[in-house]
């Protein structure tokens, strides 16, 4: 007879939040690879029952996933390992198997020392069906699974969130003047927000605005809405790059806020359509220019219903410092990137987050820019971890880019069958005639894409055209030409640049936010698609490969850390277990992020856990840095402030320190680029409170003349000490709110004022009039006249009882 199972005399073993604990350990396991069941424990021994969560395909003596289960029962073993790590299997010896086919298990684990077991297996009915002599494990790395661990605020969405007014109910003055520039479609656009203005104008463009007088407080550019397609994304970016060139351009133009108005661009709740996807492109576009020059432009979607006043919501966004707002009904609406909580995480390495039923069993998977680093990574995970045995890889170059022969080899010897084409996406009658030859596929990644790099001030429209179309026109062709095959995915690398900007990439922001804009319509159309705003990754070949390190030191400092090939393939996998549309994959380090810090990305705020702003942030506030200037003498002013340029360049640079920046040497001599001098000038606007052109690093050439520029606009000579005169002055009419009861003090109170009054108005250098006796003291006008101010001040305290 078999033995009683579980055995009488064996303790049962809580297993309600089993597979909950391990995250904290490092272990996250998805739903098809939690099979542990039931355990119990007797002395050194555990048994358990694990199961199948799914049904799964046969062909194997024990199944990989029901095997991966039976050894989490380790993990009840009575005895603790002596190392630090935890302990995982390692080498197996005297392996037998007896019967194959089971869907669920029995496990008997015996422990033989600390780091070695023997296990058996059998099936339900106790019939064996493998055993393990001999078990042998070693201890994991704590530290390299912490690495390869996917945390919460990994995988974020962008939701947004209703702006609650300024401290004190404040929200700032209003804009009095507004100026509308486009047509009358465009001013019809907006002009119901604009009924509560005290002016409004409207301008066909700025050369009408600028032969109008003076600038107003605010200018407007509404945005129509236009066809859902490439081109109309690429003619609005076209258009607004210039009007944003042009505004650079125009100093008369400095105090004025510009405000760019779309309706439709962006989706500020799940159960809205977004309806412009070619604004959605201007907000990436214009997202760089406000990461470039703080300030210098708001974004503000709106649609037909909203009612909320664009007067009060621009002095709002002004007073908290808010650059993109959402107008609905009465509301106003700011973006925010939050945690995807239901997002089924795993280790890399470990087993797929589900049942890989996304990734088709049988079909072909089409991999674009598959000769990247990222297409090459992802054709290899989706043959080693999901089993995927049909590619088609796509690129310009096919098989004859670097390295290509090599990968098909790689996976040729994996099992899958791999096709190489060489095909230009933004062709769409190319891109047709590949797809006429796949007549089972089943899913589509598209990893391409091309970067051309400039400030928004030097971006020329060859370079929009240069990046635009591998995301625009080759997303677009993707799913004009897949929406009616049978996809199970639809997946989009895109970037973290479209979702907030990239300084030095306005073209590639734009861009992204065009295909994430289209995943997000997809998505409402019930196709299957998935948006992947990538954070960085680690330098690597082609697009990554140009990354400086003074960026790599920009981007850390708002707590954006680079992805390892493990880290963003754990991360692919749990985005396409949310159902969202679009995901925000990206390392983050929100101890770096201060909320309450103005280095803070204001999308990154409500994730910021830090108590200061990270690494490089600036030094000092404007008030702090007035409280430090004003008591120097000019020459120290100016030495103080060549100190703080050289420091604050020695950031922007990535450099050890200010001894890195002589005072007089040009910033150019330094390796200065253009990236690093916006940083330089945002860096040196926040601490002075001072806008400051765009051409400032190349104008005024070193840390010197930065200074003396920064001391005269600064205007420290208007900002002397308090007047001690006037302050005894407010002294005395507070002393004097409660009158004198004896009318002869009194008197005698009235007649000084009157004596001091004729004192101050009296011209320098003339005489006075005969001498006037005071009452009850012997003090004379003449006595008066001689006194200095601190005299005068001394009698009116001894008089008064003031000090």
């Amino acid at each position: 007879p078999l033995p009683a199972w579980p055995p009488q005399d064996a303790e049962p073993v809580e297993l309600s939040t089993f597979y909950e604990d391990l995250v904290d350990h490092g272990f996250t396991y998805g739903p098809a690879f939690r099979g542990l069941t039931a355990a119990w424990r007797r002395g050194d021994e555990v048994f358990a029952e694990v199961r199948l969560p799914e049904p799964a395909g046969g062909g194997f003596a024990v199944h990989p996933a029901l095997l991966d289960a039976a050894m989490h029962a380790l993990a009840f073993r009575p005895s603790a390992p002596a190392t630090g790590g935890p302990l995982l299997p390692f080498a197996w010896r005297g392996v037998t198997g007896h019967e194959q086919g089971a869907t669920a298990l029995r496990v008997h684990v015996s422990d033989q020392a600390e780091d070695r077991v023997a296990v058996e297996l059998t099936d339900p009915a106790g019939r064996p069906v493998a055993s393990v002599a001999a078990l042998h494990m070693r201890a994991a790395s704590t530290e390299g699974l912490d690495a390869t661990r996917i945390r919460p605020e990994w995988l974020l969405r962008t939701e947004w969130t209703l702006l609650d007014p300024a401290p004190g109910g404040a929200d700032g003055p209003l804009p009095r003047r507004f100026a509308v520039l486009g047509d009358t479609t465009a001013y019809a656009q907006v002009e119901p927000l604009l009924r509560t203005a005290e002016a409004v104008e409207h301008h066909a463009d700025l050369d009408a605005l600028r032969a109008a007088g003076g600038p107003p407080d605010v200018v407007v550019v509404p945005l129509p809405p236009a066809e859902p397609t490439s081109a109309a994304a690429r003619d609005a970016v076209h258009a607004v790059l210039g009007l944003l060139q042009e505004w650079a351009a125009n100093n008369t133009l400095a105090a004025t806020q510009l405000v760019l108005c779309t309706s439709g661009a962006v989706r500020a709740s799940d159960t809205e359509t977004l309806t412009d996807p070619a604004g959605s492109a201007v907000w990436g576009l214009a997202r760089s220019a406000q990461l470039e020059n703080p300030g210098s432009v708001l974004l503000v979607d709106h649609l037909p219903t909203a009612t909320t006043p664009l007067p009060r919501a621009v002095a709002r966004a002004l007073a908290l410092g808010e650059p993109q707002l959402a107008l609905r009904e009465e509301e106003i609406h700011v973006p925010r990137l939050a945690r995807l909580g239901h997002a089924e995480a795993t280790t890399a390495g470990g087993p797929p987050p589900a049942d890989g039923s996304v990734w088709p069993a049988t079909g072909t998977v089409l991999i674009t820019g598959a000769t990247g680093t990222l297409g090459r990574l992802v054709a290899r995970h989706l043959v080693t971890r999901h089993g995927v045995r049909d590619l088609l890889l796509a690129a310009r170059r096919g098989a004859d880019a670097p390295g290509m022969a090599e990968l098909s080899a790689e996976l040729d010897a994996l099992g899958a069958k791999v096709r190489l084409e060489a095909c230009d996406l933004t062709d769409r009658a190319a891109l047709a005639a590949l797809l006429a030859t796949v007549p089972d596929l089943r899913a589509v990644v598209h990893t391409a894409g091309a970067v051309d790099d400039a400030t928004v001030t030097a971006l020329t429209p060859a370079q929009v055209d240069a990046v635009l179309p591998v995301k625009t026109q080759a997303v677009e062709h993707l799913h004009e030409l897949t929406a009616d095959r049978d996809l199970d995915a639809f997946v989009v690398f895109s970037s973290l640049a479209g979702t907030m900007g990239g300084a030095g990439q306005a073209n590639y922001a734009a861009a992204n936010a065009f295909a994430d804009a289209l995943c997000v319509r997809r998505a409402a159309a019930g196709l299957p698609a998935l948006s992947l705003a990538w954070g960085p990754w680690q330098r690597g070949e082609g697009m990554t490969a140009g990354v400086a390190d003074s960026d790599l030191k920009r981007i850390a400092r708002v707590g954006l850390r680079q992805l390892d090939p493990r880290e963003g393939m754990a991360l692919f996998d749990a985005a396409l277990t949310t159902g969202e549309s679009v995901a925000v994959p990206v390392r983050l380090d929100t101890s770096a992020l201060d909320p309450g810090s103005p280095a803070t990305p204001v999308l990154l705020r409500s994730l910021a856990t830090g108590t200061r702003a990270g690494d490089g942030a600036p030094a000092a506030p404007v008030s702090g840095l007035r409280e430090r200037l004003l008591p120097l003498s000019e020459a120290d002013r100016i030495a103080a402030l060549v100190e703080l340029v050289r420091a604050e360049a020695a950031t922007a640079a990535g450099l050890a320190s200010a001894e890195s920046v002589p005072s007089a040497k040009p910033f150019q001599n330094l390796g200065f680029d253009s990236l690093m001098a916006v940083d330089l000038r945002n860096r040196l606007s926040a601490l002075t409170g001072l806008r400051l052109p765009a051409t400032l690093v190349f104008d005024h050439p070193t840390p010197k003349d930065l200074a003396e520029l920064l001391h005269g606009g600064l205007d420290l000579t208007a900002h002397q000490a308090p007047d001690t005169a006037l302050l005894a002055l407010e002294s005395l009419e507070e002393a004097l709110r409660a009158p004198a009861e004896d009318p002869a003090r009194r008197a005698s109170l009235a007649l000084r004022l009157r004596v001091l009054l004729t004192k101050v108005e009296e011209t320098p250098g003339t005489s006075g009039g005969p001498a006037v006796a005071v009452a009850g003291d012997d003090h004379t006008d003449s006595d008066l006249s001689a006194a200095s101010a601190e005299e005068l001040l001394s009698l009116i305290g001894d008089e008064f009882g003031i000090r």
